[in-house]
């Protein structure tokens, strides 16, 4: 997966999780606090997809790492 794919998803899901940590603080504001367990379940979500770009972006170092290597 190339690294600007992988930038793309991160970004992506870096906006929906700070959207939903929006709409949480907005619904406190508003006396209407969250379950706890559907809180940590969002939050949950959104770090395990990014934690799941770590190998990608893992594979996308070793390629960068390889090219890098035959050039010089």
């Amino acid at each position: 997966m190339p690294l600007a794919s992988v930038c793309a998803e991160l970004h992506e899901i870096a906006l929906l999780t700070a959207a939903e940590h929006q709409i949480i603080r907005a619904m406190r504001r508003h006396g209407e606090a969250p379950d706890p367990v559907e809180e940590a379940r969002t939050y949950a979500a959104g770090f395990a997809q990014i934690a799941l770009m770590i190998t990608p972006l893992r594979l996308e170092a070793l390629d960068m790492e390889m090219a890098a290597a035959l050039v010089a």
